[in-house]
């Protein structure tokens, strides 16, 4: 028990960090599998900001770890506008104000606390616990799906927080984005399997049980910065060279010819035996690109599509939604209201869904060019950290973006506390020098 205590103490700050961002599927097995809070926001909150709370809260404040300045300054600079916009809202908007209060709250911990920790503390065994994280969360959700006696193959898996009577609701895409930072963590795990002695079996097993994942959760946004991932990481760390010599070293293998072998002979078998398997999935990924294609075509020739079976509904509604905000833009025009186009037509004034577009509704055209900006900045630091990484919690940081590049164009509220609290790690850790440090005394 002495030998767990130590263990975890030494590890606390990596553990927070990534349970924060990948083991949001643990809390709500114990949450809604386990239904020891359903649906609970509380819980949720805990489960998921409460490592982080614990990994800070005994620290020495009196030295703070040096971020980008650039990047912490401006992404820090936007919140904080942002809650300037809240407090001097319309009275009489339907904002939530308690809610968007502990929202902004969290997103100034979320700052604070990672400025506490050094790259050095993250980096301790980040690999084999982030892998472990996704893991559990992963097979917990599988289990769960198992366990669901209203679940048919082919739906959208995901761990119910309501009955069958009331609709079982859930939410994909915790699961398949955790998937997603798994498949991220496989890769970097292959790439640096030197340094952990870990055989590949495990790597290569945890990898299928991620991808399993993410065609049971069947969203598409995991599906393209998946395939977005693969394709910059063999960019990035493969030549033709280092292939060919990578699936030598791994082919020449006996087990791993013997288990090759072995898996090739039980699938061809199974699939035999059950030819219909991959139907319900295949059917859906070519119905959902068939879906999106006819909304942005319906889309371009002005049809609103609310009743066109053809089209893909959510991303119709978006459609809509973004149609919605340059027609305000219009009628502010043709009024003569110059400065809600520049200035925004107030916090959350639309329920856009699309992040991009509600800044350029809410707060305006210079938020919007500013909000642009600092979304290109990261993405230039993220793609020089892929090219040539510092460490290797940094480089699973920059590709983990890509999710949130992608999200920035097809859903998502603007201010959520998970989005910036990853915008607030990639400005955080990925320009700084390894190890670099400041000790900044603070004036208690």
């Amino acid at each position: 028990m002495k030998f767990l205590i130590r263990t975890f103490l030494k590890y606390r700050e990596v553990f927070a960090v990534l349970m924060f961002f990948c083991g949001l599927p643990i809390v709500y097995f114990f949450r809604d599998g386990l239904k020891l809070a359903p649906n609970s926001a509380i819980f949720t909150i805990a489960g998921g900001l409460g490592p982080l709370f614990f990994a800070v809260i005994f620290k020495n404040i009196s030295k703070l770890y040096k971020p980008n300045t650039v990047g912490y300054l401006i992404t820090l600079v936007y919140v904080i506008i942002c809650l300037l916009y809240l407090l001097f809202r319309d009275p009489y908007s339907r904002v939530s104000v308690v809610y968007e209060m502990f929202s902004f709250s969290f997103i100034f911990f979320i700052y604070f606390a990672f400025a506490t920790i050094s790259l050095e503390q993250i980096n301790r065994n980040f690999l084999p616990i982030a892998l472990t994280i996704c893991v559990i969360g992963s097979l917990l959700l599988v289990y769960s799906v198992y366990k669901d006696p209203f679940y048919v193959l082919g739906q959208r898996a995901s761990i119910k927080f309501r009955s069958e009577a009331e609709g079982n609701t859930g939410n994909p895409h915790t699961y398949s984005k955790v998937a997603f930072f798994g498949v991220i963590v496989s890769m970097l795990f292959l790439k640096y399997q030197s340094r952990y002695k870990v055989g590949i079996i495990p790597i290569l097993s945890s990898f299928f049980i991620f991808l399993i994942v993410l065609f049971l959760t069947q969203t598409m946004i995991t599906f393209i910065t998946t395939a977005l991932f693969l394709f910059l990481f063999l960019i990035f760390n493969l030549k033709v060279g280092n292939i060919y010599r990578s699936f030598l070293k791994l082919f020449l293998k006996w087990y791993v010819l013997a288990i090759l072998v072995f898996g090739i002979y039980k699938g061809v078998d199974y699939l035999k035996k059950h030819e219909d398997v991959f139907t319900p999935i295949t059917s859906f990924i070519s119905k959902r690109f068939e879906k999106i294609t006819n909304t942005f075509i319906s889309g371009a020739a002005g049809s609103k599509g609310k009743n066109d079976s053809k089209s893909d509904q959510s991303a119709n509604m978006r459609v809509q939604l973004i149609n919605e905000v340059f027609v305000n833009m219009e009628e502010n025009f043709e009024e003569g209201r110059i400065r809600y186009i520049l200035f925004g037509n107030g916090y959350k004034n639309l329920y856009v869904d699309v992040p991009i577009f509600e800044a350029l509704d809410s707060f305006g055209f210079f938020m919007f060019i500013f909000y642009m900006f600092l979304y290109f900045y990261m993405t230039v630091i993220c793609i020089k950290e892929m090219r040539k990484p510092r460490s290797i919690a940094t480089e699973f940081i920059a590709y983990g973006f890509i999710y949130f590049f992608i999200q920035n164009l097809t859903g998502g509220l603007l201010m959520d506390f998970n989005r910036w609290a990853y915008y607030a790690a990639v400005c955080r850790f990925i320009p700084a020098t390894y190890f670099q440090t400041i000790g900044t005394k603070l004036a208690l």
